[in-house]
């Protein structure tokens, strides 16, 4: 019998099982820490010390979490008979805090885990592996690191506002170079949690913060208020007024087109990299915003 690389842990709610999720490295974490940019350090922090207000979820989340059992049912049949839907905690024995809940397993007779799946809903329908979002798949690689499970099904529903669409699936194998990335990211992060110091601002501040924010509430209402006279006295026509005082401008966008940077940079990665030069040094940014009550 192989020797299992994690153990399981199971919980009999939803409330438990987030309380639990606190302790480890869960996919998600990794995944923010791989595309999460400069803030995804201290998102982490926050998150496993229960600092952050927890996501209530939207209409997208409902969606996907009522999907999830079809999607499974869809990769049990099609691809492998061996998964069922699961909800445990999987913990790795030998990455410390290292954990990962898919969302079904397929084991082994031994009981080892073979194969795991994951469910994703999409407005945009995925054609090849490129347009898969990057955190989906450095979440699934952290999943296939976690239970030393040989592939992933990574089975997707696209939708148009929320009417199935069709579902499809790719299969994704361990890929090491994107392990050992995670692996570095959480050494990292290890050490950014064991050196944190906690900011604190004075009260005074945070006063002034709030302030700001009604003030700007205040001019966002009369903005728009100012606009609503504008538009009525110019019958909605396009208008242009400019004096030494003001200038005032009514006008209609013409349609644009973008260029696919992400879509070119997957499909030409060495032309991409010929043609990227690096930008101005950035300067320190001060982001203020009122997140408490009135």
């Amino acid at each position: 019998m192989a020797e299992k690389k994690y153990k399981v842990l199971e919980f009999d709610s939803e409330e438990s099982w987030l309380e639990a999720r606190k302790q480890y490295f869960t996919a998600t974490m990794m995944a923010d820490l791989a595309t999460g940019g400069s803030g995804a350090r201290e998102r982490v922090y926050r998150d496993r010390r229960g600092l952050n207000k927890p996501f209530a979820g939207n209409s997208y989340t409902q969606w996907g979490h009522e999907r999830e059992p079809v999607l499974v049912n869809y990769a049990r049949e099609h691809v492998d008979s061996r998964l069922v839907h699961s909800t445990d905690l999987y913990v790795s024995t030998e990455i410390e805090d290292a954990a990962c809940t898919p969302d079904a397993v397929g084991t082994h007779e031994d009981g080892t885990v073979a194969v795991l799946a994951e469910a994703k809903t999409t407005k945009n329908m995925w054609w090849k592996r490129e347009d898969v979002p990057d955190r989906y798949l450095w979440q699934v690689q952290w999943q296939l690191l976690v239970t030393g499970a040989e592939a992933c099904v990574l089975v997707f529903e696209y939708h148009e506002d929320f009417e199935p669409r069709g579902i499809d699936y790719f299969i994704i194998r361990p890929d090491k170079d994107m392990q050992d990335r995670l692996l570095a990211l959480l050494a990292q992060q290890r050490e950014f949690e064991a050196t944190h110091v906690e900011a604190t601002l004075p009260d005074f501040f945070a006063d002034r913060v709030r302030e700001l924010s009604k003030l700007k509430e205040q001019a966002r209402a009369l903005e728009d208020e100012l606009k609503a006279e504008i538009r009525e006295f110019t019958g909605g026509e396009d208008f242009s007024y400019s004096d030494d005082r003001v200038q005032v401008t009514l006008s209609t966008p013409k349609r644009s087109s973008r260029f696919d940077t992400a879509g070119f940079k997957r499909a030409e990665p060495e032309l991409y990299e010929r043609f990227v030069k690096p930008g101005k040094a950035p300067s320190q940014r001060v982001t203020l915003k009122w997140k408490g009550a009135a």
